[in-house]
């Protein structure tokens, strides 16, 4: 699945913005430290969970390190932005492309 791949590349642009492990940042983001490699290994997200875990990048990201892009293109199952992507609904503060909403 598209997301999929996209929120493992969420992921490990977070840990190379924070120069943290993958794993670390997955347990950070996800709450387990497994999720890239159970994604890898087949596990599917549900586009909620999906959302939570941009959110919470979105929240964590260091100021100063661009949004990457493969997170821009982040879309819900009927092709919605997700939440906390930018373009997509969040609960105030700033996009993590830059501007305020």
């Amino acid at each position: 699945m598209q997301v999929d791949r996209q929120i493992i590349a969420l992921i490990r642009a977070f840990a190379a913005a924070r120069d943290i492990s993958v794993s670390y940042a997955s347990m950070l983001l996800t709450g387990s430290g497994d999720t890239v490699k159970r994604i890898e290994g087949g596990m599917s997200l549900t586009s909620r969970r999906a959302e939570r875990i941009v959110e919470r990048a979105a929240r964590l990201w260091p100021a100063g390190v661009p949004w990457p892009d493969e997170a821009t293109r982040l879309k819900g199952t009927h092709g919605e932005p997700l939440a906390g992507s930018p373009g997509g609904r969040r609960s105030g503060g700033k996009n993590p492309g830059g501007g305020n909403k």
